[in-house]
């Protein structure tokens, strides 16, 4: 082998030797990158699950506070009026307390809830809206009552007189059911903002 021929493979060898170093860290690069990306991308799923996760609890809340809101004025509205009726037989003020303007009621309270709110609220607006009917039927069966009393019977006007306390009592019942349906209320919401993040 002549000098020529010598430099010619060594030349060869110093080319192989770099075209295989380069093929060694184009392979590296490629797992290096390859598993970078794969990191990237589990780091970028789990953040989104956590924002998704986020954001739907973010709504949940937001759909309570307006069911737990539309009822509370559902109950406020009744209980209004209860009262006032309950102390008007009670309570004569001069001049005379006027009557509770109607409230813009979501009548479909109870119906959101049973979405949206616990069990215990769902049958605690259940039981409210129960003694409301109980009270309605009260004072009806109570102004029925007083239609028929005679001046002359006194059977009649005890029966009257009844008929009034009931309906009182039914009103005390629906006013102490939704005030402490007004406490569960609040309880639930105060737990819920206490625990999210």
């Amino acid at each position: 082998m002549s000098n020529g021929d010598i430099a010619i493979w060594t030349s060869v060898a110093a080319g192989a030797a770099a075209i295989l170093a380069s093929a060694i860290t184009a392979i590296v690069t490629y797992l290096v990158t390859k598993r970078s990306v794969a990191s990237s991308e589990a780091m970028s799923a789990a953040e989104r699950t956590h924002e998704v996760d986020l954001a739907w609890t973010d709504r949940e809340q937001s759909r309570k506070l307006d069911a737990y809101v539309a009822l509370a004025r559902h109950v406020g509205h009744w209980t209004r009026q209860i009262g006032w009726a309950v102390d008007r037989g009670t309570f004569d003020t001069d001049p005379p307390t006027p009557q509770p303007k109607e409230d813009a009621i979501d009548y479909t309270s109870e119906a959101l809830i049973s979405l949206v709110g616990s069990d215990a609220v769902w049958r605690a607006i259940k039981s409210f809206n129960a003694d409301v009917m109980k009270y309605l039927v009260a004072v009806g069966t109570a102004r029925t009552t007083e239609g028929f009393v005679s001046e002359f019977d006194r059977a009649s006007k005890e029966a009257a007189a009844q008929a009034l306390a009931s309906a009182q009592e039914a009103g005390r019942t629906a006013i102490a059911t939704g005030t402490s349906l007004m406490e569960l209320l609040r309880s639930e919401l105060r737990a819920k903002r206490s625990s999210t993040p």
